[in-house]
């Protein structure tokens, strides 16, 4: 049986870290059975859909104590909840990071947090290389060739303790996600399942908003857009085609950040930084048959690039000159 257990003057850490361990050993009690009611459903579905839509939390703020246990309830539930949809699992856990991070970052939690997920610091920023191999030398911008190693350290910047962090966080967040409904009681599951059937729906209805900002993308890049919108840790040099394709339409800054904003290693200030790159350099996108080869390519479309691809076939004629000029 999967229980939640009573509430009892917990700390607002515990609402703002509600993964850490501390946590876990503070909750202990009561059924979670009897602790379910409207307001609790509401707001664990509320953080779900949130965490979904948006790949963002809002913060707390000051936090009473009535408050605190709505916090950690609400976390405990939509984790529940969030079993039942596997393939969003990925996106709730990097929103649920993305939010405590930002609370470390606030409330300057960045020792106690570290303290907390087992990383060691030293008051020189250097770091354990096995911490750092685990939780940060993956990232383009921090490979090991490029960092200065020395007796078993890595020194870090501010900027890269807090990727580390996230990284630990949504590692921890990920732990036994997704329950298995074995340990989840009949009770419970009954509760549950008209708010995943809420949820499911609510996301069928607005997901296209989200992935389809024009009638004019291209089938490879709108896949690529799908995928992010899903989770998946999309390959770099997909990521880079639509960054791309997305500049070269006209894309606002926040919109195409919005679109990269769903990846599992989403960083905001690496993905600006990309596009700004892309912007100065005036990369060209890259041809169909090139796509083809690189294995992006979706559909047959009759077209030689991506940007030559319209719905209105008399927009197409009328802009087909200047996109062949993007072409390979």
């Amino acid at each position: 049986m999967f229980c939640i257990h009573k509430l009892v003057m917990l700390k607002r850490e515990y609402a703002y870290y509600p993964f850490l361990e501390s946590t876990k050993s503070a909750v202990k009690s009561m059924n979670i059975a009897s602790e379910i009611d409207v307001k609790s459903l509401e707001l664990a579905k509320q953080r779900v859909l949130i965490a979904v839509r948006q790949g963002k939390l809002p913060l707390p703020s000051y936090l009473p104590q009535e408050d605190i246990s709505d916090q950690v309830r609400s976390y405990i539930i939509a984790r529940l909840i969030i079993s039942f949809i596997p393939s969003k699992i990925e996106q709730f856990v990097k929103a649920e990071a993305t939010r405590a991070l930002e609370i470390c970052t606030r409330n300057h939690d960045e020792a106690f947090l570290m303290n907390e997920l087992g990383i060691s610091i030293t008051k020189d920023m250097l770091v354990p290389l096995r911490d750092y191999l685990i939780y940060g030398s993956h990232f383009s911008s921090m490979l090991l060739p490029n960092k200065h190693v020395k007796n078993g350290f890595v020194r870090i910047s501010p900027h890269e303790l807090h990727v580390m962090l996230k990284e630990a966080i949504q590692s921890k967040i990920n732990e036994g996600l997704p329950i298995r409904e074995s340990l989840i009681n009949d009770e419970i599951k009954r509760l549950l399942k008209p708010v995943v059937v809420e949820i499911l729906s609510e996301i069928s209805l607005r997901s296209p908003a989200i992935g389809r900002q024009s009638k004019d993308i291209a089938p490879c890049m709108e896949k690529v857009i799908e995928e992010l919108n899903q989770g998946v840790n999309v390959p770099h040099l997909k990521r880079w085609s639509l960054a791309v394709f997305l500049i070269k339409r006209g894309w606002d800054t926040e919109k195409i950040v919005e679109i990269f904003s769903h990846a599992p290693n989403y960083d905001e200030k690496i993905v600006r930084y990309q596009l700004d790159h892309i912007k100065s350099k005036g990369y060209s996108m890259p041809s169909c048959h090139t796509l083809k080869v690189q294995g992006i390519c979706v559909a047959e479309c009759g077209i030689k690039n991506p940007l030559q691809f319209r719905k209105n076939k008399l927009v197409e004629k009328e802009e087909n000159k200047s996109d062949e000029k993007e072409q390979d």
